[in-house]
């Protein structure tokens, strides 16, 4: 039994996808860095580019385009006994573990982080308004809404011990 949690907001094309912003000076909203799919491309084919720039390009351009293709990411829990171990994507701050323990408060519940690297750091909501280096475009390929996302994805999973699979939100242009 899966269940698909969240959509991917997306209009189409190579210039769709979330607005997300930094509120910096409590009059308005700036946008931070977003993924794009035309710049990633000539990243990837400017001969200029660096050897990092290039492999970072295709990371974050595969992740987008299996997204935008609709491809769900898995969350899986493992009960053993009383103890539930949750398989997570990304990097995850431990706010997402605490959330799952008050899921079942009546046991123990242990995050395994990094099944899928793609969406890189997964910070909750306030943390991408905050800044820090986990929420940079570098870090972090997913918007804020990631938060809700996986809230909604380990519950099912730590209920019923199975496999949920969650369209992450990305933060594309």
């Amino acid at each position: 039994m899966c269940t698909h949690i969240g959509e991917l907001s997306s209009g189409g094309g190579e210039e769709a996808g979330l607005v997300v912003s930094r509120n910096t000076s409590g009059h308005e909203s700036e946008p931070i860095g977003k993924l794009n799919v035309k710049t990633l491309r000539a990243t990837l084919k400017d001969p200029n580019a660096s050897e990092g720039d290039r492999i970072s390009a295709a990371k974050k351009l595969g992740f987008v385009l299996r997204m935008q293709q609709g491809h769900a990411i898995e969350l899986a829990c493992l009960k053993l006994k009383d103890v539930y171990v949750l398989h997570m994507p990304g990097e995850l701050f431990v706010e997402h573990q605490l959330e799952a323990q008050k899921l079942r408060h009546d046991a123990t519940v242990c995050m395994a982080a990094y099944g899928d690297y793609s969406p890189g750091y997964t910070g909750t909501k306030i943390a991408y308004s905050q800044g820090g280096y986990e929420t940079q475009p570098s870090s972090s390929n997913v918007a804020p809404e990631v938060e809700d996302v996986l809230t909604k994805g380990i519950e099912p999973a730590v209920d019923r011990v199975m496999v949920s699979r969650v369209h992450f939100p990305i933060n594309i242009r």
